[in-house]
Formats: structure tokens, C-alpha cells, sequence
């Protein structure tokens, strides 16, 4: 989850210095490349976490293993759509620079 958050705060970040996007393209450059950077950390842990969830099951518990396995795809999810919008973020700054 700390992937996540620092994610999120840098995707805040980008999104925030739009209303200035002349003076903010700069930061908000490096807020996208930040928001990128966690979604690729994402990727390693998720596809990680799901591996050893799968050679060590749930301790022989379904149910568990079926959670776990969704909490894993729901927090990758998310961090693809965080990507998702930072790429948006920087194909405005682009257009309009």
C-alpha cells in the first residue's frame, strides 16, 4: 500500500499544478515519471506476491487465497489507472507547451 500512496500523492501532485501548467510543467513532469516509477514497483510486487500466494497457497484455505488473490489484481488495477491518468496529465502538458 505504500506503493499506492506515494502513487496517489504524486498523481495529487500533477493533477494540482495543472491549474498553473505553464509555470508547474516541470514538476508536474516529474510528478508522471514518479506516478510511472510506483506503478512499475506495483508490477514487480503484485506479480511477486501472486507467485508466492500460488507455490505456498493460503495455507491450504480457499477462501483466503481467493482474497488475497483479488486485493493483489484490485491494487494493480489501480495502480494502472493511476499510470493511466498521469499519461493523460502528460499528454496535455505536451499538447499545450
Amino acid at each position: 500500500t505504500a506503493v499506492a500512496i506515494k502513487g496517489a500523492t504524486a498523481l495529487r501532485e500533477a493533477i494540482f499544478g495543472l491549474r498553473r501548467m505553464r509555470e508547474n510543467s516541470e514538476k508536474i513532469r516529474m510528478a508522471v515519471i514518479e506516478v510511472n516509477h510506483q506503478e512499475n514497483i506495483s508490477d514487480d510486487l503484485s506479480k511477486s506476491a501472486i507467485s508466492t500466494l500460488f507455490e505456498k497457497g493460503a495455507a491450504g484455505d480457499a477462501l483466503n487465497f481467493i482474497k488475497y488473490k483479488e486485493t493483489y489484481e484490485y491494487l494493480e488495477r489501480t495502480m494502472d489507472q493511476m499510470e493511466h491518468a498521469a499519461n493523460v496529465i502528460s499528454s496535455v502538458i505536451v499538447k499545450n507547451s
